[in-house]
């Protein structure tokens, strides 16, 4: 079973028993024909966060065990914007440089303060530099 959308469907795995998904879990505890115990322990919760799922499993249906963060960006992430920009800088000002002297200029000169990870990966990501173990393998190949 794969969850699409906010629903569960079946993708043509035979992996999964019958009643393994959660909502039928739910569904089970809710017409009582398993105990909330039982249900804590398939689904590897305490019994108050089984409370909790039941109950809005009943007031709100299966949407209700879909996250409500789902589709939503991280909180942690920087805005697109700041991205935009610093892919931009680079690419006009340090397209040569590689991530940990990219960072240290980008702090220097546009009091920009980003981790050396992060400008690596943006710059990997917009094709401004590549792994070093991709590199190798393109010398070696």
């Amino acid at each position: 079973m794969v969850l699409v959308g906010e629903f569960w469907a079946d993708d043509g795995d035979c992996d999964e028993p019958d009643g393994d998904r959660p909502d039928e879990r739910i569904t089970g505890l809710a017409a009582s024909r398993i105990k909330v115990t039982e249900a804590a322990a398939l689904m590897g919760l305490g019994r108050r966060q089984v409370f909790r799922l039941a109950k809005a499993y009943s007031q709100h249906g299966p949407q209700a065990l879909v996250s409500g963060r789902r589709g939503r960006p991280s909180n942690r992430c920087y805005p697109t914007a700041l991205h935009a920009e610093v892919i931009d800088i680079i690419q006009e000002r340090y397209s040569d440089f590689g991530p940990t002297p990219a960072a240290g200029k980008l702090a220097e000169l546009h009091d920009i303060h980003l981790a050396r990870e992060t400008v690596r990966q943006w710059m990997i990501a917009a094709g401004l530099w590549r792994d070093r173990r991709v590199q190798m393998k393109a010398v070696i190949s």
